[in-house]
């Protein structure tokens, strides 16, 4: 609590010192919750012959919590200056290796040089810190802290008669921390994109269709980490396998992967002002390919999402089903390609209150079934995580 209490006053100062001219939003809030599995781990397990119960695996329980967040911006011709942050921590009540911080930086730099032509870059810098191993992770075993980079660069282009094309390019780093095997798994990516969208008005309601795709490479590095007075390096030829790391005197590369990804969306909506009601109609496909030719899979997703606001209320939700085939990873006595189904689903209300406070209740669910009937392990299993949460926020 005292560290989210530093780093609001600390931004919230730097805020009115450095960008008093600019506008600016700060809004702060108090939350509390139920998550159920918080790690995704599956409901069954045996273990030295005995089946251990879901209370045995899963990890759940009721958290509270504070957040703060600002955003800035500065407008000029032909342009705008965008900056941002958001810090959130959460306790949990009686599983404290659950307790979660967050904390996000973004800025972005906006600019018309030309007609309908805009260009901007958009660097972001995220935080996460939360003990516990990914369950659900059968390939990486990744912790769910990380700290993490993004830096995509964007260029629209405004074609007339409400037709856009834009344009990313992007740079990722992401490093998990250290988990429980002595790993620290980390990756950079190189991504680039587009997107094609057109609006027209029909029926007294604005559509709009869009299509995107992309493409992604990762190149993973899976360090293993031991302490130096531990190590015992028995021939020379071995010191060129270490590398040198701050704070981990010896990093030894224990495997490197390439994974390649390929993205697809089609997005189409329709917002209706005199109803204040819109819907999105999405289908989206990922394929993932990698070196080892192991791990590769499809996967397509339709998807729908609504919204309703009308005076003080706002209802929003989603729900999208993803059908993932993996291209050679096989399980079972009958050597069965691996499949996931993929239930994601979330629901939202917000309710505006006197003095620039609003009250929510949200929902969230991640429902994740497989093939895979091999209770000795969880790796590539099925798992079910749902949360509800419900808060207060001031903007000021």
């Amino acid at each position: 609590m005292k560290r989210i209490t530093i780093i609001a006053a600390l931004c919230f100062l730097a805020g009115n010192e450095l960008v008093g001219q600019w506008q600016k939003k700060f809004v702060a809030g108090g939350f509390a919750g139920y998550e159920h599995n918080i790690f995704l781990s599956p409901g069954t397990l045996l273990r030295d012959g005995d089946q251990l119960t879901r209370q045995d695996l899963l990890t759940s329980g009721f958290y509270e919590g504070v957040s703060f967040k600002g955003d800035f911006e500065n407008k000029f011709k032909e342009g705008r200056w965008k900056f941002g942050f958001a810090t959130s921590i959460a306790n949990f009540h009686t599983n404290p290796d659950a307790d979660r911080f967050t904390l996000s930086l973004k800025s972005s730099y906006r600019k018309r040089y030309a007609k309908g032509k805009y260009f901007e870059i958009a660097p972001e810098f995220s935080r996460r810190s939360q003990q516990g191993i990914n369950e659900s992770d059968g390939v990486l075993r990744t912790t769910f802290s990380y700290t993490k980079f993004y830096l995509p660069l964007h260029l629209d282009y405004y074609l007339g008669n409400k037709t856009w094309f834009k344009t990313e390019t992007a740079y990722t780093f992401k490093a998990y921390d250290q988990n429980d095997l002595g790993e620290k798994v980390s990756y950079h990516s190189a991504k680039t994109g587009l997107n094609f969208s057109k609006k027209w008005d029909k029926n007294e309601a604005i559509n709009k269709l869009t299509f995107s795709g992309g493409i992604e490479y990762r190149y993973y590095t899976d360090l293993e980490l031991e302490d130096e007075d531990d190590e015992d390096i028995e021939e020379e030829d071995e010191e060129d396998d270490f590398v040198a790391r701050p704070n981990n005197p010896i990093a030894f590369i224990a495997e490197e992967r390439q994974w390649f990804f390929y993205t697809m969306g089609l997005d189409y909506n329709v917002k209706n002002d005199r109803t204040n009601f819109d819907y999105t109609l999405g289908l989206y496909f990922v394929g993932r390919g990698d070196s080892e030719k192991r791990f590769g899979y499809r996967e397509l997703s339709p998807a729908l999402s609504m919204r309703y606001s009308k005076k003080k209320l706002s209802v929003t939700a989603s729900l999208k089903y993803g059908m993932r085939k993996f291209s050679t990873l096989t399980v079972g006595d009958n050597d069965q390609l691996l499949t996931y189904n993929y239930l994601r689903g979330s629901v939202r209300f917000n309710v505006a209150l006197p003095k620039n406070k609003a009250w929510y209740i949200k929902g969230n669910l991640v429902n994740r079934t497989a093939n895979n009937n091999n209770i000795n392990s969880l790796a590539f299993r099925g798992y079910l995580n749902n949360s509800i949460e419900t808060g207060i926020s001031i903007r000021f």
